[in-house]
């Protein structure tokens, strides 16, 4: 079932981030990169809506799925803002590879 994609405010609340805590632009940034991201990896466009996906038939409508992929992206940027912090990866995390699984296009291209 096709959802919305996350706002702000909806991220905020998912991954936990104070009022203040985090700059309203940097976070759209972390979103908009997140569901670059999911796409980079799904090899397929993320599309809003029915409409959207008759234009680009291998693209999937964004879901609950996705989007919950999309929180942990943005809490993972969120916790490790430097790329040389220790802890930090330069794959997904293992929960977003797991979430976005049945999704990708196996034979490759968006």
């Amino acid at each position: 079932m096709a959802a919305a994609r996350l706002k702000l405010e909806g991220v905020r609340q998912a991954v936990r981030i104070d009022e203040g805590e985090v700059d309203d632009s940097m976070l759209h940034d972390w979103i908009i990169t997140a569901y670059a991201a999911v796409e980079n990896h799904l090899f397929r466009r993320v599309y809003d809506s029915v409409e959207e996906l008759l234009i680009g038939p291998s693209g999937v409508l964004v879901d609950e799925v996705i989007n919950q992929a999309v929180c942990l992206l943005v809490g993972h940027f969120n916790r490790y803002r430097e790329a040389g912090e220790m802890g930090a990866v330069t794959e997904l995390p293992f929960g977003v590879e797991w979430l976005l699984r049945p999704y990708v296009n196996m034979a490759g291209g968006a």
